[in-house]
């Protein structure tokens, strides 16, 4: 599936469109190339404990460890400002703050520091707003759990990642289609 995603968002104009695998949508950006993920660290942050568990055991198997976890935005910027992570993987739905505002905390905060949404809550809105919040990629928790890690690999290497659920739902935006 080829697709095309329209914004104005300052995340999305740093690099190029890139060829993905399968129904991905990926952006290159430039400024990140020659990272490397065996250097990379994580901080997941969701209400639910059982997701912040599993997301460390589904990432204990990559190069990448998970150095923190938070339950809230306040703990997450606490976090955030302590570990100094590569990636944080973000909820929307916490209990203090959304997690859209969270993002663009984190991007204030730690510059270099990259956020993946990973979300129940999934509507095209939500999805634009993500991107506009400085996220550098969005996954569904209706996704396998394999998509997370795929996920992660390609933010880490300075690729916008949109899973292909998300990409589903972004199509379903009337003004996406062509006459």
């Amino acid at each position: 599936m080829k697709s095309t995603l329209n914004t104005s968002s300052p995340a999305l104009s740093a690099g190029s469109a890139q060829p993905s695998d399968g129904d991905h949508f990926m952006i290159n950006d430039p400024s990140t190339q020659g990272s490397t993920l065996s250097r990379a660290s994580i901080v997941v942050v969701d209400d639910h404990k059982i997701i912040r568990e599993t997301l460390r055991v589904l990432l204990a198997d990559s190069e990448t460890p998970v150095i923190g976890e938070a339950d809230s935005s306040a703990a997450a910027l606490a976090r955030v400002s302590e570990l100094k992570p590569d990636l944080v993987i973000l909820d929307i739905r916490l209990p203090d703050e959304n997690g859209l505002v969270t993002a663009a905390r984190i991007h204030e905060q730690s510059p270099a520091t990259k956020v993946l949404m990973l979300s129940g809550y999934t509507t095209p809105q939500i999805i634009k707003d993500a991107l506009r919040a400085r996220a550098f990629g969005f996954v569904t928790k209706q996704e396998p759990a394999l998509e997370c890690v795929r996920a992660v690999r390609n933010v880490l290497r300075g690729t916008i990642h949109l899973s292909p659920e998300a990409m589903r739902i972004l199509a379903q935006e009337p003004h996406l289609h062509r006459p």
